[in-house]
């Protein structure tokens, strides 16, 4: 049993911790004082769920086969659109103009879904429980600040499910010329990869780590790609290089061609590897 000094001594190092915490949080999100209310309000709520409506998985695979490109955003995007850096992209203020323009224009005639965490849906109690809280709490607040309410979204994971690809995309993409935009690790690995069944590919190499500096450079090696496939083809953008792809799959969703930002999913599609066993809060995420 702790003594009254030991108690004083739990209770300062505690609140020390608290002000740190605070003075962390306002000083990345003080540029934004409506993100701080909203947090705040959002922080205290027992259930504080998003309430986002989402398409269903048939719904989804319609549209995105109809033509819309799927662009996603999690608490790695709404970091940066509050000025915040992350390991593998620095803060650029063209990037977080990009992406807060991407949720904001988001309607029914929009060339594009977009993709959100169905964790946002969850209860503040629930996300607690699992540790995620902190997580995706600032995605809530995004929802409630930004992104039209009257929408439906897609899953920002499902690219992440196992075989989602190979079973539901891949007779789409067959006789579809891809260009594939990641940096070279992930294209090493697809090109030697023998069950990947597409056979008109070409790629497109972008840094790994802060490809939004060269976003320009990018663009211009697309561009040329777009231009050497052949009138009669049907080009469609597979695109995996962090934040960066949101903008791009932006822009050429807006040129009218399908462009799908599939992140980390890039990096397992047709390898017997599970980002459902290495994220297995995926599986409780997934629709059921």
């Amino acid at each position: 049993m702790l003594n009254p000094s030991g108690i004083l001594v739990v209770s300062m190092q505690k609140l020390v911790s608290f002000t740190r915490k605070i003075f962390t949080f306002v000083r990345r999100y003080h540029r934004y004082p409506m993100f701080i209310v909203y947090y705040i309000v959002h922080y205290f709520s027992r259930e504080g769920r998003a309430g986002i409506n989402f398409f269903s998985q048939r719904e989804l695979l319609s549209a995105i086969c109809s033509g819309k490109s799927f662009i996603r955003f999690g608490d790695g995007e709404t970091f940066i659109m509050n000025g915040g850096s992350l390991p593998w992209q620095k803060y650029e203020t063209g990037l977080e103009i990009g992406m807060r323009k991407i949720l904001q224009e988001y309607n029914e005639q929009s060339p594009y879904i977009v993709g959100l965490s169905r964790f946002a849906n969850f209860s503040n109690t629930e996300l607690k429980k699992d540790g995620k809280f902190e997580v995706w709490l600032p995605v809530k607040v995004m929802f409630t600040l930004i992104c039209p309410k009257n929408m439906e979204y897609g899953d920002a994971h499902v690219f992440y499910y196992d075989n989602f690809f190979k079973d539901y995309l891949e007779d789409y993409l067959l006789d579809k010329y891809l260009i594939i935009v990641t940096h070279m690790d992930s294209i090493n690995s697809i090109k030697n990869n023998v069950d990947i069944p597409f056979k008109k590919i070409l790629f497109v190499t972008t840094p790994k780590i802060n490809s939004y500096t060269e976003y320009g450079n990018i663009k211009e090696k697309i561009n040329q790609h777009l231009q050497d496939i052949p009138p009669n083809e049907i080009p469609v953008l597979i695109i995996g290089t962090g934040p960066t792809s949101k903008c791009l799959a932006y822009e050429y969703s807006q040129k009218g061609i399908p462009s799908y930002d599939i992140g980390r999913g890039l990096e397992v599609i047709y390898k017997n590897e599970s980002l459902e066993t290495i994220y297995p809060e995926l599986t409780q995420n997934k629709e059921k």
